[in-house]
């Protein structure tokens, strides 16, 4: 009965009509969503996700240890939850509770592991996915494609199909080894069925693979794609190049264009090579924007009215700033996104819902304009050393390298009543709160 109702749907989204209707739709939206993200207040908006943030996880264990029941503002946070990296967070949470992960820095259920292709991206591969985190990632996606929409409003993106080519994140089921998919496969199946017809995320490319192997997939999954009518692709740089140059090579055409005439935007993850993607796409007329995405939740994309990428505040993700010449000191200063200063290098660390508390990505950035939030990314310094060994798997108990020195925890942390460091007195209002 599914088959049958999914062929149905699949039959009509492929009519004229149902196209027209979802453009006309997606169109509308798209500006709606736009005048929204203008007029966000940014301390607004971060608060409110930090809080958001903080309520939900209130009842796992990583919420008891650091009193969330007490964090009132950005303040409580920064004094209550130390920074952390991805490593440490696995070894004193996820690593004693795997692969039942529910409840250990986020509520239950937590499906999929992910685990990133690209093991120098950050210093830790392994972050787990909530079905709070796809939903975050799913908005990421959809504002994305609001930011294409404004720039090119003649294109018709549901008349084609939407092709995301993936960044290498596999996503692995807990308790299922060996079942590893791609992340934007999964994302796909989990679409509304609606909206199935007009996405595309291929199976098949695997990480960990030999660079032999990638280059032949994706030679092949270009000779299946002409016959698509593809509107719009989503990828990382290196598969992106190699993806047009077999799509060119095969066809025997010069421009991307002749290829897919109706190919109206490339969405591409930040890396080297930009200059050699933007000659492969060879047509101005076809939107290139950079995407900021981690595992651990969506950072920014590049809005195409500034052309700079923009912080995303409003996607779940709670953004710090550590000041790069600081971030030595046994209690480094922390800066919410309304308080950081133009052109000073930071190092970014996220709270999201993958049950990432504080924690330090690896991501070195630097601000641009404050209003809107626009910031370029940096090269790593060498306190992110890459070429440290990480952890091979994520059930053995060696821990990776720390590219961070650790932060002195809170007074609480070891067993001590909330109180800010160094205060000598306790007010009516503390009291009361501790009796929460």
């Amino acid at each position: 009965m599914k088959e049958i109702v999914r062929s149905a749907l699949q039959w009509f989204a492929d009519t004229r009509l149902a196209r027209c209707v979802a453009d006309a739709l997606f169109r509308t939206k798209s500006r709606q969503r736009l005048v929204q993200l203008d007029q966000q207040d940014l301390a607004r908006s971060q608060n409110r996700t930090l809080l958001g943030l903080v309520h939900k996880a209130h009842t796992t264990r990583f919420g008891r240890d650091h009193d969330f029941r007490r964090i009132r503002n950005a303040g409580d946070f920064r004094r209550l939850v130390p920074l952390r990296t991805p490593g440490q967070l696995w070894r004193e949470y996820w690593q004693p509770a795997f692969p039942n992960l529910a409840g250990a820095t986020w509520p239950g259920p937590i499906p999929y592991l992910a685990i990133s292709s690209a093991r120098q991206s950050g210093p830790f591969p392994y972050i787990p996915v909530s079905p709070a985190l796809w939903v975050a990632q799913q908005t990421a996606a959809m504002t994305a494609l609001a930011f294409v929409m404004h720039a090119r409003p003649l294109a018709r993106l549901c008349s084609g199909r939407l092709f995301f080519l993936g960044s290498g994140s596999m996503l692995t089921p807990l308790g299922v080894p060996g079942q590893a998919e791609g992340m934007e496969a999964i994302a796909v199946r989990q679409l509304p069925a609606v909206v199935q017809p007009y996405a595309i995320a291929p199976q098949g490319l695997m990480s960990g693979t030999e660079e032999s192997d990638h280059d032949r997939y994706l030679a092949e999954l270009a000779e299946r794609s002409i016959a698509m009518p593809v509107t719009c692709v989503a990828g990382t740089i290196d598969r992106l190049t190699r993806f047009f140059h077999h799509a060119r090579r095969v066809t025997g055409r010069e421009r991307l264009l002749d290829v897919w005439p109706n190919l109206a935007a490339v969405l591409y993850a930040g890396g080297p090579g930009q200059g050699r993607l933007i000659s492969e796409i060879g047509n101005k007329a076809v939107l290139a924007l950079e995407m900021f995405l981690r595992p651990e939740g969506a950072i920014g994309l590049e809005d195409p009215r500034h052309g700079s990428l923009r912080l995303l505040p409003d996607h779940g993700v709670y953004f710090e700033f550590v000041p790069i010449d600081q971030i030595d000191k046994p209690r480094a200063p922390r800066y919410s996104a309304a308080e950081v200063k133009i052109g000073v290098p930071y190092a970014l660390a996220v709270s999201s819902a993958a049950g990432v508390w504080a924690c330090l990505v690896g991501s070195v950035v630097q601000f641009e304009r404050r209003d809107p939030p626009l910031l370029r990314l940096l090269d790593m310094p060498a306190i992110f050393d890459r070429s440290r060994p990480l952890l091979a798997t994520p059930v053995k108990p060696t821990p990776p390298p720390r590219p961070f020195p650790t932060q002195v925890p809170h007074q609480r942390i070891i067993g001590m009543p909330a109180a800010p460091p160094r205060k000598l007195f306790r007010t009516f209002s503390s009291t009361l709160a501790d009796r929460e």
